[in-house]
């Protein structure tokens, strides 16, 4: 659980390991299944803890660039500003300061949703393509807000 202070809420965050080649699609089908979203990150705390959930659990060396799916959609072409669809994220601290590595394009492919997985750098949080994310998703991290 992490509490968030803008607003003061609880949010419960759970990483789910779903397959080589998730889709944003199949992740956000997943978590709904188990009437949860694809969660958003509001803190870098947030971000290293659910990189140490996939580690964990994928049982060993996770290479560069595999990760999970998180909430999150370029809202601006030439921007870092993203949409938070989870309905409880709000802000953009976890994606400041080098923690999150967000090159919009790659190879002619736009990168406009994000996953949390080992980059080249010391970011945490990666932008990638919406539809496939380059087909080397392993899972999804699905959250709600505490009631």
């Amino acid at each position: 659980m992490f509490e968030r202070t803008d607003p003061n809420i609880t949010v419960c965050i759970q990483v789910f390991l779903t397959g080589f080649g998730t889709t944003q699609t199949e992740a956000k089908d997943y978590c709904s299944s188990m009437g949860k979203q694809v969660t958003g990150v509001a803190m870098v705390e947030e971000s290293k803890w659910i990189l140490k959930q996939t580690k964990e659990k994928f049982g060993r060396t996770l290479p560069i660039w595999q990760g999970v799916w998180i909430d999150g959609e370029r809202e601006t072409i030439g921007e870092n500003n993203f949409t938070w669809t989870d309905g409880y994220t709000v802000g953009y601290k976890a994606l400041e300061n080098g923690w999150a590595k967000l090159t919009e394009t790659e190879k002619g492919q736009r990168q406009d949703c994000l996953v949390v997985s080992i980059t080249d750098k010391s970011g945490i949080i990666n932008d990638v393509d919406c539809g496939y994310g380059g087909g080397i998703q392993q899972g999804v991290a699905c959250g709600y807000k505490l009631e």
